[in-house]
């Protein structure tokens, strides 16, 4: 990774780490995806999957599993 992704990457990580904790919230995607302003659901939810390795609903289920 260069210095410059680095850099590009930060404030989307930082958005990244919000949008995980609204969705253990119980926030929709959809609801999400235009609060954080990207274009739509799927644009969330690929970029949620680029970053974590887990679509929202995967990542919602696998912490209630470890939480249950």
């Amino acid at each position: 990774e260069t210095l410059f992704s680095e850099i590009v990457d930060k404030p989307l990580q930082e958005k990244v780490k919000k949008i995980k904790q609204e969705l253990l919230k119980e926030q929709a995607p959809a609801i999400l995806a235009y609060g954080f302003g990207f274009t739509d659901q799927s644009h969330l939810c690929n970029t949620f999957k680029k970053h974590v390795g887990l679509t929202p609903n995967e990542f919602k289920k696998s912490y209630n599993v470890i939480e249950n």
